[in-house]
């Protein structure tokens, strides 16, 4: 009986410990569900070039995150001159390479601000995954962790003017896609092992950007939230592909900033050239299987960075720098403030700090408060266009020529003295 106790005790402490350790992992654009949250007390506030773990250059051009499986770190970049993309493997210890896939070259139109690996992998314990486009279609890919190509499948042909930017994301053997176009879009779910095609919906919207996230509630199984501009907020079944409900509730060009959910909210993001960016929160009232809008804020609000709840608090940071803090629950703006850069990246939030990586060479810190309040400007070595991740106390910051690892898991994080 007490050998029984003692590897029922080792299994419960090992279950433990694993789940402890694949709660540190980023598998996605913005980590955990999207949220960009992370709880980690080992970043610092306040850095030099010092404090860097190591800074590695990447070749190429690209503006997806990175994604981290335990001590490997996955991103992808594009040859500019060449059209040739590349799936690498880091090793997080040190920022050694420790295989790259290429992928053919493919020289599709896009944005001036784009480029041709702006679609952030995804990852979970069996493999990596990456959306590429090429000059006239779509495709997903799974590889190994070790590199090997597991299955690759052709989703249809792709068009869109600004090239592609909406990431894929995993969970419980399912892909899924947000294949927004100005051809024939749509949203599916294909077989992670295999990549056999699971459901597809068939969309009547022209490209957007976003990148989906999944809704839990008590009303609905797992939801997968997609967003258009034609469309809106749209929630489908994970499982099957059924519509659960949709609201149109843009009326703007084109959805860039990805979904957010909170435990009682789901905050949608819309906007475009000439027309004012639109950041919609939608709620529940109790017992209703539909959401309805609760508020609207059209005022210096982002088109391209993803808004973040924190706290009971929504925060948004726009295109051209302006940060707002605003109650969650009713869109009353505590403060709205210019930070003096452009973002593109979106914010996170570590320990209850903002961090928002600029285009200008900047890391700038803000106090997740009501109260308006920069702790630190960190300075980079070049402007940056991707989001950070972070995973087991290290942040990852990738900027237009290099990827930077700083923070230290076994010491706690330095405590800021005032703005930088």
């Amino acid at each position: 009986m007490n050998l029984v106790i003692r590897i029922c005790l080792v299994t419960f402490f090992w279950i433990l410990s694993y789940n402890s350790s694949s709660a540190q992992d980023w598998t996605r654009f913005r980590g955990p569900n999207g949220s960009g949250i992370s709880t980690s007390p080992t970043i610092p506030t306040r850095w030099t070039d010092g404090d860097f773990n190591w800074q590695v250059g990447v070749p190429g051009s690209g503006h997806s995150s990175p994604v981290i499986w335990g001590d490997r770190l996955f991103l992808t970049s594009s040859n500019d001159d060449t059209g040739e993309r590349t799936l690498r493997c880091i090793d997080t210890r040190d920022g050694k390479t420790l295989w790259t896939y290429d992928v053919l070259s493919a020289d599709y139109t896009k944005h001036q601000l784009n480029s041709r690996a702006s679609a952030t992998p995804t990852v979970d314990a069996h493999h990596v995954y990456v959306c590429w486009s090429t000059n006239d279609s779509l495709v997903a890919q799974a590889l190994t962790h070790d590199g090997h190509e597991v299955w690759t499948k052709q989703l249809g042909p792709y068009q869109a003017l600004h090239g592609i930017a909406a990431s894929p994301i995993v969970r419980d053997n399912l892909l899924f896609v947000a294949n927004d176009q100005d051809k024939q879009s749509s949203v599916m779910a294909l077989d992670a092992k295999t990549g056999t095609e699971k459901w597809a919906i068939g969309r009547n919207t022209t490209a957007n950007y976003s990148t989906p996230c999944f809704l839990e509630s008590a009303e609905h199984d797992l939801a997968v939230i997609f967003t258009s501009r034609d469309q809106g907020l749209t929630s489908i079944d994970a499982a099957s592909g059924k519509v659960f409900w949709e609201l149109p509730v843009f009326q703007s060009h084109v959805a860039v900033a990805s979904p957010i959910v909170t435990s009682d909210f789901v905050v949608g993001v819309s906007g475009g050239v000439g027309v004012p960016e639109e950041v919609v929160t939608v709620g529940f009232h109790q017992g209703d299987r539909i959401p309805q809008e609760v508020y609207r804020l059209e005022n210096s609000t982002p088109f391209v960075p993803t808004p973040l709840a924190y706290d009971g608090m929504l925060f948004t940071i726009s295109d051209e720098g302006i940060a707002v803090c605003a109650d969650l629950s009713s869109g009353e703006v505590h403060w709205q403030e210019r930070l003096k850069d452009k973002f593109y990246a979106s914010p996170v939030c570590v320990d209850g700090k903002i961090y928002c990586a600029s285009t200008g060479n900047q890391v700038i810190v803000l106090k997740a408060t009501r109260n308006f309040n920069i702790l630190a400007r960190n300075q980079l070595p070049d402007g940056c266009h991707a989001t950070p991740a972070i995973s087991s106390g290290v942040m990852y910051l990738r900027t237009f020529s290099s990827l930077i690892s700083i923070g230290n898991p076994s010491a706690p994080a330095t405590q800021p003295d005032g703005a930088k």
